[in-house]
């Protein structure tokens, strides 16, 4: 017959050992962000280009997790520019030449809570004209009180909603942008040419048909006692 509380204190003690070695030993944990399957597209639509430049991806100051966690730079700005372009916050999201540039900055965070660890990532952006007036800057946040043992489901989850809190700030700023960029707030609507006729007998009444406009007004005076006069 086993005797359970010794197989107990046993497993307690090879837990309690495992734990040791991956904190003496320098255990890393290597997180690969990757975009969401679906992300909610703007209303509110800048109508400029935009290029993206990711400036660094870091733990912050005061971070207390036992394991060190890194982020993988390259698939973040993969999935800050995927991210971008999905939600459709700018006209358009290019590598070169373009009417703004955003540069971005992450930093996270882990902390103890109870037998796991939270975590809290903050995406900054400076968003800058390509004339180097500086437009605005923007601050997505999210946290997440977690407990499972892997960081990289917690760590995705919370940075892609850093990233669209992120996109929001800048639609909300959408007027101020293009106010500060000197651009019309809504698109220009020209109005179709209207083709003069040149009325030379007045006995013969011109055709005066015009392409319809739906926006315009008409007002039609009419004369009671018109035959007597």
């Amino acid at each position: 017959v086993p005797n359970f509380p010794n197989f107990f204190k046993v497993m307690w003690q090879v837990i309690v050992v495992t734990y040791l070695v991956l904190i003496i030993g320098g255990c890393t944990y290597h997180v690969v962000i990757t975009p969401p399957d679906v992300l909610t597209e703007s209303t509110t639509q800048l109508p400029l280009s935009v290029q993206v430049e990711l400036q660094k991806v870091g733990e912050g100051a005061g971070s207390t997790g036992a394991v060190p966690v890194i982020i993988d730079k390259q698939s973040v700005k993969q999935t800050l520019i995927a991210n971008l372009k999905k939600r459709k916050t700018f006209r358009e999201v290019v590598e070169g030449s373009s009417d703004a540039k955003l540069s971005v900055t992450v930093t996270y965070h882990v902390f103890p809570t109870g037998w796991g660890r939270g975590y809290s990532i903050t995406v900054e952006g400076l968003l800058v004209s390509k004339e180097g007036l500086q437009l605005g800057r923007y601050i997505g946040q999210d946290s997440v009180d977690g407990s499972a043992f892997s960081p990289t489901v917690e760590m995705n989850r919370i940075m892609n909603n850093a990233m669209e809190d992120l996109f929001k700030k800048i639609e909300e700023s959408r007027e101020t942008i293009l106010v500060l960029l000197h651009r019309p707030l809504q698109p220009e609507m020209t109005k179709p040419a209207v083709k003069e006729t040149i009325v030379i007998d007045i006995h013969q009444i011109p055709d005066f048909k015009s392409t319809p406009q739906p926006n315009d007004l008409a007002i039609i005076i009419g004369i009671e006692n018109y035959q007597s006069l």
